[in-house]
């Protein structure tokens, strides 16, 4: 498996496995970010990727953080 890139078999594969753990229940299955707000991210100046932290809300809810990189 390339780090880069996975086949749709291997993504339904490590995607199920996660989505089947009892430690994980309740936990957010995907996120979702627009078209939009990804381009926006990426005509940052310098800009070259996006990094991706996890965070966890004052609820304790599981959520993402997407910064520009250069």
């Amino acid at each position: 498996m390339n780090a880069n890139s996975i086949t749709l078999s291997e993504a339904i594969q490590i995607t199920s496995t996660y989505q089947n753990e009892t430690q994980f229940s309740g936990q957010p299955k995907a996120c979702y970010i627009s078209k939009s707000n990804l381009m926006d991210l990426l005509g940052q100046n310098d800009c070259d990727g996006v990094r991706i932290y996890f965070s966890l809300n004052e609820t304790d809810q599981l959520g993402l953080v997407i910064v520009g990189t250069s």
